[in-house]
C-alpha cells in the first residue's frame, strides 16, 4: 500500500512537471480569432474534437492522432519521445485509460478550457481490477483559425 502511495505521488509530481512545461507554448492572440467555418468566435466543438484527439492518442498509444491538434510549438517540445515517456508513466502508476467523458468547460477568455473526467484500469499485484478516475485539462485557443491545443496534463 505504501508502496502504491508512493508511486502514485511520484505520477503526480510528474504530471504537473509535465502540465507545467506542456501549457503556454504558444502566443495567444489579443483578440478572439474569428473561425470562418462556423462563421463565429472560436468554435466550441472543434474545441472538443482536439481534446478528445489528445485523448485517444493515449488510450490507442498513437502519437499521429496527437500531432493533428497541436499547436505548432507544442508539437516540438511533445515529441514522440516525450510522448512514450508519458504514455509509460501513466502505464505504470494508473494503467491504460478504459473511458473518458466530457464535464465541461471553464470559462477564460480568448482560450477554451475543457475538462474530462478519465477512468483508468489496471490490474493490482493480487489480480483485482482496479480503477482510478482522475481530472484531464485541455486548452484549446485558435491557432491560424483551426483550434489547436495549447496545453494538455493530467489533474
Amino acid at each position: 500500500m505504501k508502496k502504491q502511495i508512493i508511486r502514485i505521488a511520484r505520477f503526480q509530481t510528474v504530471l504537473l512537471t509535465a502540465a507545467v512545461f506542456v501549457a503556454g507554448c504558444v502566443q495567444i492572440p489579443a483578440e478572439p480569432e474569428k473561425n470562418p467555418a462556423s462563421g463565429g468566435e472560436h468554435d466550441r466543438s472543434a474545441a472538443l474534437q482536439c481534446a478528445d484527439a489528445v485523448l485517444r492518442a493515449f488510450q490507442e498509444k498513437k502519437y499521429e492522432l496527437l500531432k493533428e491538434v497541436l499547436a505548432e510549438n507544442l508539437q516540438k517540445e511533445f515529441t514522440p519521445e516525450a510522448f512514450s515517456q508519458s504514455l509509460l508513466q501513466l502505464q505504470n502508476t494508473l494503467g491504460t485509460i478504459h473511458s473518458f467523458e466530457y464535464r465541461g468547460e471553464l470559462k477564460t477568455p480568448v482560450l477554451k478550457t475543457l475538462v474530462w473526467k478519465v477512468c483508468f484500469r489496471r490490474t493490482g499485484s493480487d489480480d483485482s481490477v482496479i480503477e482510478q478516475e482522475i481530472l484531464f485539462r485541455a486548452l484549446i485557443a485558435p491557432v491560424h483559425g483551426e483550434s489547436r491545443v495549447i496545453g494538455f496534463g493530467f489533474l
